[in-house]
């Protein structure tokens, strides 16, 4: 099986406990996205996070809530493509200042 890789967004950054960020791709030509969060840490138990997916739907010009995931500390998450653009709003949940590595992809399974 081959892969064909869409668009892409990232960040690397310092998140203060409970601030927001977003990654945001279209997907009107994807099968699926997919999240990988790495927050650097070496301890035990990496740092945990909420993701909010939402999908922009032409109908009302705006973007929608599909799903939220709370007190997240997995690697990554794989998602249907649905819509014309996703957005992942990120939140620190760890409880304290955290330094994250996210990247967002859309990609087509061929």
């Amino acid at each position: 099986m081959a892969i064909e890789l869409g668009e892409t967004d990232s960040i690397e950054q310092s998140i203060s406990a409970t601030e927001t960020v977003e990654l945001e791709v279209a997907v009107q030509k994807a099968d699926h996205v997919q999240l990988m969060v790495d927050d650097g840490t070496t301890a035990s138990e990496a740092a945990k996070y909420d993701l909010q997916i939402d999908y922009f739907h032409q109908s009302v010009n705006d973007y929608m809530q599909y799903s939220e995931i709370t007190s997240k500390n997995a690697f990554g998450i794989r998602h249907k493509a649905l819509g014309q653009r996703i957005r992942i709003q990120l939140t620190n949940t760890s409880g304290s200042e955290s330094t994250y590595r996210a990247v967002l992809q859309s990609f087509i399974e061929q």
